[in-house]
């Protein structure tokens, strides 16, 4: 392979006596083009210290937890029993309840009673059903106001 020799074609002054350079023309290699490294690549390449590593682990933590708790229906130790308590007692205001109406169908002058109970106001007429003798079950020392309130309603809803 022949490399053509090229004299220096510079531009200069036409009084410039000085030897102008001839230089052999070098086949040009093509500059391999540098590549950006991924993000992946820099993230092999880096050390994490061990402080970074516990408060990255600590932080996971917390933020799990927070989200739990407040998006994924954990709930502690205390509120869960608090939700069993409260479900128990509607279960039991419910049952004792269905027991009250039941009672109330027993009584021979449910219609002059219904009548009665309707024209009382709404918060009396869980009192009405206590003074009826409907709420009164074995065992209790005083009839509870909120079975007889769920009473009085259960019977006034289903004889319109």
């Amino acid at each position: 392979m022949e490399h053509k020799v090229e004299i220096d074609e510079e531009k200069r002054p036409p009084n410039d006596n000085r030897k102008r350079n001839a230089f052999a023309a070098k086949p040009q290699k093509e500059q391999p083009v540098k590549k950006e490294p991924t993000f992946w690549e820099r993230l092999k390449e880096t050390e994490i210290s061990k402080t970074t590593a516990f408060w990255s682990c600590l932080a996971s933590v917390v933020l799990t937890m927070m989200v739990g708790f407040w998006w994924g229906g954990w709930v502690t130790n205390a509120t869960a029993q608090k939700m069993v308590s409260d479900g128990s007692r509607s279960a039991i205001i419910n049952r004792l309840a269905d027991v009250c109406v039941a009672q109330f169908n027993l009584d021979p002058a449910k219609a002059e009673k219904l009548t009665e109970m309707k024209a009382a106001s709404s918060y009396q007429r869980g009192g009405y059903a206590v003074t009826q003798g409907w709420v009164n079950f074995a065992g209790d020392e005083k009839p509870d106001s909120q079975v007889a309130a769920q009473c009085a309603r259960l019977i006034v809803e289903a004889n319109p």
